[in-house]
């Protein structure tokens, strides 16, 4: 489970309840109210919709900025029709001002530190959401005590929601990241994989398989190598993309760099069975995608497998 997909479902419960009330209480909100309603919340919605998008797909940032921009303005404009055509304007324009915000911001950070930009953002945009809500509610509560809807209203409700959702995604994402720890260790300590595992080998006498590894922007192919131990490998790593790329295959010494239209190749060495990891190194490549599977068996697998 992604850290930023707990974000987004944060973002999805404090909007959605707040859409819900201004639907539930609409005849008795002011259109003064509902247009600085829809405003925060399809500025929020674009601006943290885009945030997180520009993270995951780092390198199709105008592709990202139009969607957000759509999708914030698509929050903005459901928040304002329960109200009227002033909140639906208001919040439309909102909607699409934050959707450049989100994924403009992004771009302004280093590589590498978009997801920690996320997480800032999220405590500061959910937080307005949350003021939001207490706002409503303040305004709202002499109507929902006479309606019978006061417990929707109170702002530990929300937080509740919002607590247990986050909650129980992060345990999901914990078991996972365990699960995801045990695959490469293959029985052994890492420090024993580092040492026994792939490791750089001489030129020597003896049959080399040749495996060749294309790198774009952003990602390898192939995206999952079967090979055997105590074979010759001689890797060349293609950079077809515009930028630099490098492949390292964590928990050995393997890591081999190329600048863009370069290829280079190293001979290397198999020796312990097992299923290990391979990525970009550098800042941000590997959260945007480039990561592979290396398999190493003692035995050749199926024509089927490979």
């Amino acid at each position: 489970m992604n850290p930023l997909s707990i974000i987004g479902l944060g973002y999805f419960v404090l909007v959605s309840w707040n859409i819900i009330a201004l639907f539930r209480f609409h005849k008795h909100i002011p259109c003064m109210t509902g247009m600085m309603c829809s405003m925060v919340l399809g500025m929020t919605s674009g601006w943290g919709i885009g945030s997180v998008l520009a993270v995951q797909f780092p390198a199709y940032l105008f592709q990202v900025t139009f969607i957000s921009m759509l999708l914030g303005g698509a929050v903005g404009t459901l928040a304002g029709i329960a109200i009227g055509l002033m909140p639906v304007l208001d919040g439309m324009l909102a909607g699409f001002m934050g959707g450049m915000m989100g994924p403009m911001m992004i771009g302004m950070f280093p590589a590498g530190t978009g997801e920690t930009a996320v997480k800032l953002t999220a405590i500061l945009l959910q937080g307005t959401l949350f003021l939001l809500f207490l706002m409503l509610g303040h305004e709202l509560a002499p109507h929902a005590a006479k309606r019978g809807r006061a417990i929707y209203m109170k702002p530990l409700y929300l937080f509740l929601a919002w607590v247990a959702l986050s909650g129980f995604m992060l345990l999901a994402e914990k078991q996972g990241s365990i699960a995801a720890d045990r695959v490469p260790m293959t029985g052994q300590s890492q420090s024993e994989s580092h040492r026994h595992g792939l490791t750089p080998a001489s030129d020597s006498s003896g049959a080399v398989r040749s495996l060749r590894i294309e790198a774009s922007d952003y990602s390898f192919s192939p995206g999952a190598v079967n090979l055997l131990s105590n074979e010759k490998l001689s890797i060349t790593l293609v950079n077809t993309g515009s930028v630099d790329h490098d492949f390292e295959i964590e928990g050995t010494d393997i890591h081999i760099h190329a600048k863009p239209g370069e290829t280079v190749r190293q001979l290397v060495e198999l020796n312990e069975p097992g299923i290990y990891r391979s990525v970009c190194t550098l800042p941000g490549h590997k959260e945007a995608g480039m990561n592979a599977i290396v398999t190493v068996t003692k035995e050749r697998l199926s024509s089927a497998a490979l």
